[in-house]
């Protein structure tokens, strides 16, 4: 699972999607479908909380995404 920020999310979706941008990891694993993002107020907000996540192990992550992602359009596991 990729966790990163971004202050334009629509630009972050559109280049996963087009395989654009800088992202090796995203481009060595094809990572095309957002599953799961939080919106703060502040840039220390957000990288506490990228802090957080990332130690947490993959069902952690899994049952976060469930839990928020139980009907989705555009947010698929890619």
């Amino acid at each position: 699972m990729y966790i990163g920020t971004t202050t334009d999310l629509q630009r972050k979706i559109s280049e996963h999607k087009n395989g654009k941008g800088k992202i090796a990891f995203c481009k060595k694993y094809s990572c095309i479908g957002l599953v799961y993002f939080e919106k703060f107020d502040t840039v220390k907000d957000v990288f506490a909380r990228e802090k957080q996540l990332k130690t947490k192990n993959k069902k952690y992550k899994m049952n976060l995404i469930n839990l928020e992602n139980a009907v989705s359009t555009d947010l698929l596991i890619g």
